[in-house]
């Protein structure tokens, strides 16, 4: 496997101005820069991440056209998250829970912290990954995204001359790696 030596030369410079009253150390006579990494040091496992779950707004719907999630709603459903098993993708999760596919090795994350981000409206997490290759397509910025899945009702409201269709009772299910959100802002990082 190939080294991405720019990932390399950036996290040498990082680390040469956090540490640089320490930039070489002499080990049995020769000098050793202290910042050599290797690929498999960068990903320890489980390899950590932060992003964004979901976002109060408006979105597409494949049974409703579109549907309204509440900031007030998204705020009561956050500790909801905590714990709920990240999947490859959808297609898997739903696969494995109507009984066509018996793998587990879809589930490849766990949500270990979740909290109400209020100044976007937002639920923000961290989250271990337990799958190496899909932990180096984070790290080398391949998958950027989540999108949640969540059991829900749904309530109309007719406002002017329309109806819109308000989320209740957010029942988190499953969160997957997506490539296209439907939140453009849930996006994930890794944590280094």
């Amino acid at each position: 496997m190939g080294y991405n030596i720019n990932l390399f030369e950036t996290m040498n410079n990082y680390y040469k101005k956090k540490y640089s009253y320490m930039s070489d150390v002499v080990l049995y006579g020769t000098i050793q820069p202290i910042t050599t990494f290797s690929e498999t040091s960068l990903l320890e496992m489980p390899f950590k991440i932060s992003g964004r779950l979901i976002t109060a707004g408006v979105y597409p719907d494949n049974d409703y056209g579109t549907i309204t999630i509440s900031p007030e709603e998204l705020q009561r459903s956050v500790q909801k998250w905590n714990g709920i098993v990240g999947f490859d993708s959808h297609l898997r999760f739903q696969n494995i829970t109507s009984g066509k596919d018996e793998s587990v090795l879809g589930a490849v994350a766990k949500i270990t912290k979740v909290f109400w981000n209020a100044a976007d409206k937002a639920v923000d997490f961290f989250a271990e990954v337990y799958n190496h290759d899909l932990a180096m397509n984070i790290l080398h910025g391949i998958v950027k995204y989540v999108s949640v899945g969540f059991a829900r009702d749904i309530i109309p409201l007719e406002t002017h001359n329309k109806t819109e269709n308000i989320v209740k009772n957010i029942d988190p299910k499953e969160w997957s790696f997506v490539y296209n959100p439907r939140d453009k802002k849930a996006e994930i990082r890794p944590v280094l």
